[in-house]
């Protein structure tokens, strides 16, 4: 049998639900095999860190943290890559002195670690112990303290306020009272900014009595169940079911559940608007994230995204009316390639149709079809119109009225 070691895990955007539950099964599968979950970095064994290859800041996060970790580790200490970054950046990610393992070779940890349970056995789920555990001192959405630009110094307060609160609020609604289940991984889009694909592949999905039995595992009344997925639209395609199955199943199931959808491409609300119309009437479902990207239809095809957004924003709307608790999260990529400014005040216009919504910065990413695409916008032009975005939401969706409406759907006691 394989001795007992200590582990120390951490992750480089625990903002990412999909990063988090694949941390979560590490954990798990680390406890059911007999080695100590260690918080003092120095005196681990082994350090795990769960990479992020999406955009640069992430890529860049990683890498930090591998450096940072490096340095302070024991000397006979090692260190494992785990995750997306592996894929999207493999010749970067071999420079490092480390165990590579990707989302296809993740078996490769029960070279490390196994001593009586499979990694495949652990299934992908998350209880209040385990958030609990991995969350213990970590800051979901680092992303928010990234230097902003062109900010005026009698505003610099406010805007410090603003993110301040902003961070609290996307924690407590991401994470806030919730356990969590993985339903799909992949998914049948291919945006051309996107290299997440890259990393996970095709779309697999797991079957419905998998799921509910995870279900059985974390959920109670006290909590909201957030399936997680990187694109819960397309859920069953591959195994011959869909969504709408699935949730009326655990509804069925689970009759007082509240449901959080995570990642729910405009697309399927286009394709299917009134069986969306009907499942947020009908059933309780508490949170979703529609990820609209921009408001242009000009740049959604550019990405290679397949909506209408003046079709997807009136669906939205139609939503609010039946089921006016559900809290709707957007975001939008700014500084897309051949984004005018009128694009992106198209985008801030839109904003006011959801609950919440937060910006990314363009990545300009190797492998990907916008890497090539023409009128490329410069990094003071992305930073200007993601500060824009940021004082917009600071002004327009002041804290008061945020707290407000969170805690009126429920999101935040």
């Amino acid at each position: 049998m394989m001795k007992n070691y200590k582990v120390f895990i951490d992750s480089a955007l625990w903002g990412c639900e999909s990063n988090f539950i694949n941390c979560a099964k590490i954990y798990q599968y680390l406890v059911a095999n007999g080695h100590n979950i260690s918080n003092d970095l120095s005196k681990a064994d082994y350090i795990i860190i769960s990479s992020c290859g999406v955009v640069k800041g992430a890529i860049n996060h990683s890498i930090q943290l591998y450096k940072r970790y490096y340095k302070i580790k024991k000397k006979d200490a090692k260190i494992i890559m785990f995750g997306c970054l592996v894929k999207i950046d493999n010749k970067l990610v071999k420079t490092l002195d480390a165990h590579n393992i990707s989302f296809e070779d993740v078996f490769k940890l029960d070279n490390f670690f196994y001593n009586t349970q499979k990694f495949d056995s652990i299934t992908p789920h998350c209880d209040k112990k385990t958030k609990d555990k991995l969350l213990n001192n970590k800051e979901p959405f680092e992303f928010l303290n990234e230097t902003v630009l062109i900010i005026p110094k009698t505003l610099t307060k406010i805007n410090k306020k603003f993110k301040n609160n902003y961070t609290q609020i996307l924690r407590k609604f991401t994470y806030y009272k919730k356990c969590f289940v993985e339903i799909s991984r992949g998914c049948y889009s291919d945006c051309s900014y996107c290299v997440i694909k890259k990393a996970k592949g095709k779309l697999q999905s797991r079957r419905i009595d998998d799921i509910i039995s995870d279900v059985n595992k974390v959920y109670n009344s006290s909590k909201k169940l957030h399936l997680v997925s990187d694109d819960c639209g397309c859920y069953g395609l591959d195994i011959g079911t869909n969504l709408f199955e699935l949730l009326y199943e655990i509804n069925n199931k689970f009759s007082d559940i509240s449901i959080e959808l995570n990642n729910l491409n405009p697309i399927w609300l286009e394709k299917y608007p009134n069986k969306y119309i009907k499942l947020f009437k009908e059933l309780n479902i508490g949170f979703v994230k529609i990820p609209i990207q921009s408001a242009s239809n000009k740049i959604i095809k550019n990405m290679n995204r397949h909506y209408n957004v003046e079709n997807v924003i009136s669906i939205i709307d139609k939503i609010k009316v039946v089921s006016p608790n559900t809290f709707i999260l957007n975001h939008f990529i700014v500084g897309f390639p051949g984004e005018s400014t009128f694009d992106f005040l198209k985008s801030l216009k839109a904003s006011k149709h959801f609950d919440f919504s937060y910006p990314f910065k363009y990545s300009k990413n190797k492998g990907t079809t916008s890497f090539s695409l023409p009128s490329q916008k410069s990094k003071f032009i992305i930073s200007i119109r993601y500060t824009i975005f940021l004082i917009n939401l600071n002004f327009n969706l002041t804290f008061k009225l945020l707290k407000q409406q969170v805690s009126n759907k429920n999101l935040i006691t």
